[in-house]
């Protein structure tokens, strides 16, 4: 493997230095929102659910056509956690015919009445 050499810093117009100026330019703008609407929703489940989940921030880098460019791609993923589903009882025939009740269990009638 080529042996990486840092390159000499100097001031230049169009420089980017900072993280959050990679971060602003992605996928034309559009991964630093996306990247807080996501930490958003996963904050307010792990608030109210008690669960723990993740955001994910990947970044592609790839060599460009022209010498010494990259192309870069921003992909957010996110693990947020979700409540559990509630089960519902069925009682199911060998034919596959669904009922709330017992098929072997008749229907008891009863009458609501209002006051």
């Amino acid at each position: 493997m080529a042996e990486i050499e840092k390159a000499p810093r100097r001031k230049q117009d169009g420089l980017v230095e900072k993280p959050m100026d990679v971060l602003e330019r992605l996928n034309d703008g559009a991964t630093l929102p996306q990247l807080m609407e996501e930490l958003h929703f996963l904050t307010s489940a792990v608030v109210t659910l008690g669960k723990s989940g993740t955001v994910t921030l990947t970044i592609t880098t790839k060599p460009g056509k022209k010498s010494g460019a990259v192309k870069m791609t921003g992909k957010v993923t996110s693990n947020i956690p979700r409540p559990d589903a509630e089960e519902t009882t069925f009682f199911a025939r060998e034919d596959g015919t669904l009922s709330v009740q017992p098929f072997d269990q008749a229907a008891i009638p009863f009458k609501v009445e209002t006051a």
